[in-house]
């Protein structure tokens, strides 16, 4: 729904994000208003009362005349320090007594382990290997002259050497498996949204073209009891609940408004399971008489849905 819930003293609270929020299903047609507004509380609201206190506390210990005279950024530079740490330039400063030299094995295998080189490291079948990112990178350390470069080597070496013999085999699968002359008509966008379907997941339309049978209808307690605990769930414990009735835990391509869920009477209230008919998108609900009993009961049904139960 259109609220975020928050921790108060080890007490969870659902907070509206906006009038009526608590009542609102976050739809296809509102989550950009609803991730404006998560963001908003998030960076403002949501820690305003922390963020005065600690205004509160910082003024009274730091505060003055003098404080005016700096920048925000020359303020965080006081308060925290430079954020890069450059061992580069402690090591070419370094003295050393006792017999110790700069290039004594000792002192040699120190820095190797204190300073970050111009190299990544990596597993391979369960050993650490350095790979150098560059000529001679092993024996290049990371400095505040050269951290830039570093960066972008690191962020380019992840996304297309690091991976380039993974993804060779997977390309070569999926084209023995979805390849041919089709292929060719997608958008690298629509193919995602063919393998993945959508990544936002529309209860909110699933819940306005549900069926009910065996007794159930859209104003049936149970019905009603049953769309509010999944409204609370978090997005893994509601992939889960996809999973268990439908058998994917994906939207289609079209979205959750477009695949139709049937929710069954499976009996009175007791002490039986939901189940579900994947194959027809059916949920078999018991009519349980107490909203704490059906929670209960569809969460351990969701999450032990996988298996024997054999460890």
């Amino acid at each position: 729904n259109f609220e975020v819930e928050v921790e108060y003293f080890g007490a969870k609270r659902a907070v509206p994000l906006a009038p009526g929020g608590s009542a609102t299903p976050v739809t296809g047609a509102n989550v950009r208003a609803y991730v404006r507004r998560l963001v908003e509380w998030t960076l403002e609201e949501g820690v305003e009362a922390q963020f005065r206190a600690f205004a509160q506390g910082f003024h009274q210990v730091c505060g003055g005349p003098a404080l005016s005279l700096f920048q925000h950024e020359e303020l965080e530079l006081l308060v925290c320090g430079l954020p890069h740490l450059d061992f580069g330039a402690m090591r070419a400063n370094a003295r050393y007594e006792g017999g110790y030299s700069r290039a004594h094995p000792t002192i040699v295998m120190f820095w190797q382990h204190s300073v970050q080189n111009f190299e990544v490291e990596v597993e391979y079948f369960g050993a650490k290997r350095a790979v150098p990112l560059a000529p001679g990178g092993s024996a290049t350390p990371v400095t505040g002259a050269n951290v830039r470069a570093y960066v972008r080597r690191l962020v380019e070496w992840t996304l297309e050497e690091g991976v380039e013999a993974q993804f060779r085999a997977f390309a070569q699968g999926f084209h023995q498996v979805c390849g041919g002359p089709a292929l060719s008509l997608f958008q690298h966008e629509e193919l995602e949204l063919l393998v993945c379907g959508l990544p936002h997941l529309d209860f909110g339309a699933m819940r306005a073209n549900a069926r009910y049978e065996g007794g159930y209808s859209r104003a049936h307690p149970t019905i009603v009891m049953f769309w509010q605990v999944l409204s609370e769930l978090d997005m893994d414990q509601k992939r889960r609940f996809l999973a268990f009735s439908t058998g994917c835990n994906r939207a289609p391509v079209a979205g959750l408004g477009a695949l139709v869920l049937t929710i069954q009477r499976s009996g009175p209230d007791s002490e039986r399971l939901p189940s579900a008919h994947t194959c027809f998108n059916t949920l078999l609900l018991p009519d349980y008489a107490t909203r704490a009993r059906l929670k209960a009961k569809l969460l351990l049904a969701i999450e032990n849905a996988q298996g024997f139960g054999l460890r």
